[in-house]
């Protein structure tokens, strides 16, 4: 397929047959010497000509991103060569590997990527914790409270990241579940506590009014006698 060019001298626009892609050509209008760039080192350059959108496998699509945020995802492994890339006013959907070819060599993170149902392979993102964080919403109400807090705050860092598709969405459900009972127990915890205080309280001022000299205390040994006492 013919490489299409611009002379950076007349503007003249040029076909050139993709055997001399990586070499040098002479314009034909201008006699400028012209490099013919490898179609990847094309499409690189292109990235930073305006946004892109980037759709996983499973056809979650996300974006549109600036060129820098999109490398960002590249370097932390959130996207692989399986993914699609389009840029912002084109219709036609680019596999990442094509534009990144690098990706392809990319050896894949035991801690990263999910493997889709029907064997594919999606975007790089981390595995979700939804059964673990459901496990502790239960414990918080029903073994111990202290876990209601840990639920509720692992469980709202998680869902943040699953919107923002750094971690698996399909987890989404247990985390959502995992965050309402954490809520729940931690209301409960708070309502536990007040009232073993105000029982604490109760306690401590009953014994202080008890006590000998208090406002509701009986007199000392050296008391004051009445009028017929003996």
């Amino acid at each position: 397929m013919p490489l299409q060019i611009h002379c950076t001298a007349c503007q003249q626009p040029l076909s050139v047959a993709d055997d001399y892609e990586g070499t040098q050509v002479t314009c034909p209008q201008c006699g400028a010497v012209l490099p013919v760039r490898k179609v990847s080192e094309t499409a690189a350059a292109d990235l930073g000509a305006t946004r892109w959108s980037v759709r996983i496998p499973e056809g979650k699509v996300y974006g549109p991103i600036e060129r820098d945020e999109l490398d960002r995802w590249i370097d932390e492994g959130r996207v692989d060569g399986a993914c699609m890339l389009r840029m912002e006013g084109e219709a036609i959907w680019k596999q990442a590997a094509l534009v990144y070819p690098h990706l392809e060599l990319r050896p894949r993170s035991p801690s990263f990527g999910v493997t889709s149902v029907g064997g594919g392979s999606t975007a790089y993102v981390e595995p979700h914790r939804g059964g673990m964080l459901l496990a502790f919403g239960i414990l918080g109400i029903v073994v111990c409270a202290v876990f209601s807090p840990v639920a509720w705050w692992m469980s709202r860092t998680d869902m943040k990241a699953i919107r923002e598709g750094r971690m698996d969405r399909r987890g989404e459900g247990l985390t959502q579940a995992g965050l309402i009972l954490g809520i729940v127990g931690t209301i409960l915890l708070v309502i536990e506590l007040l009232f073993a205080l105000a029982y604490f309280a109760f306690i401590i001022i009953f014994l202080i009014s008890q006590a000998p000299g208090g406002p509701f205390g009986g007199g000392g040994p050296g008391g004051p006698v009445g009028p017929g006492g003996f």
